[in-house]
């Protein structure tokens, strides 16, 4: 099972509410659905073994929607730089 390994907070487009999260990741784990395809067949691992992904929420009228980066990582670190270099708008991040 994915864990969450940091949590932040952030506006799409400047106004609407949104969660962005850094999921470790084992084999086995990788998120289904239509993100799926564009997910690396063999993703970087960390010295712990592990891959590291950038999970987004954004909250509106149709509800809860997720997104995945697309990308994985082989460190916590690596992810969040990528989520920070993605976004539009600045991340609050709970730790």
């Amino acid at each position: 099972m994915p864990t969450i390994m940091r949590r932040g907070s952030w506006l799409y487009d400047g106004t609407i509410p949104a969660e962005v999260m850094i999921v470790k990741y084992r084999d086995g784990d990788l998120p289904s659905g239509p993100e799926e395809d564009a997910m690396p067949s063999y993703p970087p691992r960390g010295a712990d073994g592990y891959f590291y992904g950038v999970e987004y929420f954004v909250h509106g009228r149709a509800g809860r929607q997720k997104g995945v980066s697309g990308w994985l990582f082989g460190s916590p670190h690596e992810a969040t730089k990528h989520a920070e270099a993605t976004l539009k708008f600045p991340i609050t991040w709970k730790d």
